[in-house]
């Protein structure tokens, strides 16, 4: 078994900045569509899943640019299409994070080619009647084939 010792008797000084949060990130990059203005979000980390959610929001008509090492800029000012790449969407577990804005924002969400990871498994969870009465009428629809 691993041990970690720590010995006492040391003061200890100094300032730690935590680095930026994957899982607060993502929800807050896609809440910019929400809105028509401007919005700068700082501390946020430049990895891998950020980048690929960002590159979806830029093919729904989103500008984005960086500004320092993790200062991002999102401006939606219109959104072209309420349907995000599908190959992009699938590889990113976190994309689904868009449907409550792009359903705000448009009315609808689709997303052809099914959803990422267990995301399927999200729609047959939800009892059928359900699906096609109360959430199709606000803009989600699930379909498990194509339509």
């Amino acid at each position: 078994m691993a041990r970690l010792l720590i010995e006492g008797g040391h003061p200890i000084a100094g300032t730690v900045r935590p680095a930026g949060n994957k899982n607060a990130a993502m929800p807050m990059i896609c809440a910019a569509l929400l809105t028509d203005q401007p919005v700068v979000l700082h501390n946020v980390p430049r990895i891998g899943d950020v980048d690929n959610l960002l590159l979806l929001l830029q093919g729904l008509g989103v500008d984005v640019a960086w500004q320092g090492p993790n200062t991002l800029h999102l401006h939606a000012r219109t959104l072209g299409l309420a349907e995000p790449d599908p190959a992009l969407f699938r590889q990113l577990r976190g994309s689904l994070t868009l449907m409550g804005p792009m359903l705000g924002r448009t009315g609808t969400f689709r997303v052809a080619g099914g959803v990422p990871w267990g995301w399927s498994s999200l729609a047959r969870g939800i009892p059928s009647r359900f699906r096609s009465t109360v959430l199709c009428k606000v803009g989600m629809c699930f379909w498990t084939k194509p339509r």
